[in-house]
């Protein structure tokens, strides 16, 4: 008699001991967005819902992605996905390593840094472009969001960044002399 490799009990058991260990596994690298603090707004903290509160847009980002490049003091850019950070000649006075990160997460926000430090003061302010190209609503109203500059560890929000919006190339655009983490919001 021929048994069925399908009716086997030990193939049986190992196959649902595999499926009982992955679904006790940690949840997938890709939702980062659920472990960062909550926004709260630093310049505003007993009401977060009225007028003058800070709300991130919604543009989730399945996947952390980074770019860098080695930038001179003759200037030059870097661009991820739309985003691009420009330094103009003199903003450094040495060879620095310029890096956009956009975090996996529920928010247009961004990370940037100069020689991989938290901040950095640049000699002369550099422009910084932030895409909502691939944010799902093509509707997205842009009226009144702004760049800000937040506190990663914290999520308080710390200073509004005078922002303009290219509605044609979709991207907010804003000039800083300090590189920091940023999230766009009202």
């Amino acid at each position: 008699m021929t048994r069925s490799r399908l009716l086997d009990p030990g193939l049986a058991i190992l196959v649902l001991t595999a499926l009982g260990a992955s679904a006790c596994s940690e949840a997938p690298p890709l939702a980062p967005s659920e472990t960062r603090p909550a926004y709260t707004s630093s310049i505003d903290p007993v009401d977060v819902s009225g007028p003058g509160s800070q709300a991130p847009i919604s543009c989730p980002t399945l996947e952390t992605r980074s770019a860098s490049a080695v930038i001179g003091p003759d200037g030059g850019t870097v661009e991820l996905d739309g985003h691009s950070v420009t330094l103009p000649s003199g903003a450094v006075r040495q060879p620095t390593t310029i890096t956009i990160t956009a975090p996996a997460s529920r928010y247009l926000e961004v990370d940037l840094r100069a020689n991989d430090l938290d901040h950095f003061e640049f000699d002369q302010p550099v422009s910084v472009a932030l895409s909502y190209d691939h944010c799902a609503r093509v509707d997205l109203p842009v009226e009144g969001l702004s760049a800000w500059h937040v506190d990663e560890s914290s999520g308080s929000f710390l200073e509004r960044m005078p922002t303009e919006v290219d509605q044609e190339k979709r991207v907010f655009n804003f000039v800083t002399p300090h590189f920091s983490f940023y999230v766009i919001a009202d």
